[in-house]
């Protein structure tokens, strides 16, 4: 099947966008329209209230839930916040503000490692931490690591096992880099999907251990990937939405992004993405949460959407409680709460 896809070159996000067509398709794709079910959930907000500034990263490691927060915690200087699940109680905090040694300027990613390590990227100091979960409350100090930064430009990242990790992000000849601990490139591979130049591919990224398979959800196309973790691309999830408009060069040398996936989790069994699907407009904020949680299996079908009374920024799920997390960045209660309507 022949399809029309505009080719878009951007020299960066913002400028020097050069389109024309192509028709290709891809034998792995997979073309989705509609979901066989849909939930509404009806969050509920639970605080911590006037606490964070503006959260937009999340994560969990059992009964413990992780928020960066873009902009500093001017009562004490972290970055980084732990809540109890059980009491919604902030218990900690972690990662000092600062250009220093085990400080922090912009952390861009937060990610888990199958022995419950806690990783986060910092994406002004090119720099790679760790500190375990069990050190909560009696924090002192990171494990640090120096990434091959200089062969790509790393957006998001996943740890594959204890020595081996996979980015993501500004890389010209793959969409995949396999590096290690001693800041060696194992390989490159996958490739950008037919219409997305490597300068408008960023994307959301995480790997489950158990089923071994890394999704990329992309930020400006309604595009998932699915890759194994040899870096060999299974399945393309491309979503057919009866929206007009899409990331395109206007007439009057502007340009009108189309923001689509803002976060990404996976669980043994299934794909959850948070889709927005809104245009990006200055002074409006709006586009820059999400109303919808796609879910689909691990070869790439559509199984369920869960519509949101509210919007969020990020999240994650507890398929074992029947909960997702949800952050609303723009609430003076950002923690959110939506009950799983019926289980997965």
């Amino acid at each position: 099947m022949n399809c029309l896809y505009r080719f878009l070159f951007f020299s960066n996000i913002i400028s020097s966008v050069i389109i024309f067509s192509g028709c290709k398709s891809d034998d792995n794709d997979r073309y989705v329209e509609q979901f066989p079910e849909q939930f509404l959930l009806v969050g509920n907000e639970i605080g911590p209230e006037n606490y964070f500034a503006s959260p937009y990263l999340f994560n969990q490691i059992d009964s413990f839930l992780f928020i960066a927060d873009s902009k500093l915690y001017k009562k004490n200087g972290h970055i980084v916040y732990v809540l109890n699940t059980r009491t919604y109680e902030v218990i900690d905090s972690l990662f000092y503000h600062g250009k220093g040694p085990e400080e922090f300027i912009y952390i861009i990613d937060i990610k888990v490692d199958r022995e419950k390590n806690l990783w986060v990227f910092d994406d002004i100091k090119k720099q790679l931490s760790f500190f375990n979960y069990s050190d909560i409350g009696s924090f002192i100090s990171l494990n640090q690591l120096h990434l091959p930064i200089n062969s790509f430009g790393m957006y998001k990242f996943c740890v594959i096992n204890d020595s081996l990790f996979v980015g993501s992000g500004n890389i010209n000849d793959s969409r995949l880099i396999f590096f290690d601990k001693n800041e060696n490139v194992v390989k490159k591979s996958g490739k950008y999907p037919y219409g997305v130049h490597y300068n408008t591919g960023e994307a959301q990224m995480v790997y489950n251990h158990k089923n071994k398979r890394i999704v990329l959800a992309y930020n400006l196309f309604d595009i998932i990937q699915i890759y194994n973790d040899k870096g060999d691309l299974l399945n393309t999830i491309r979503l057919k939405t009866k929206s007009s408009f899409k990331t395109k060069e206007l007439s009057n040398d502007e340009y009108q992004y189309k923001i689509c996936y803002h976060s990404l989790f996976t669980t043994d069994n299934y794909i959850y993405a948070l889709y927005c699907g809104k245009k990006m407009i200055p002074g409006d904020d709006s586009w820059k949460q999400g109303n919808y949680i796609q879910v689909f299996t691990l070869d790439g079908h559509p199984y369920r959407v869960y519509k949101l009374n509210q919007p969020i920024v990020a999240f994650t799920v507890d398929e074992d409680s029947g909960i997702i997390y949800g952050i609303n960045k723009f609430s003076n209660k950002p923690l959110t709460v939506f009950k799983i309507n019926e289980k997965v």
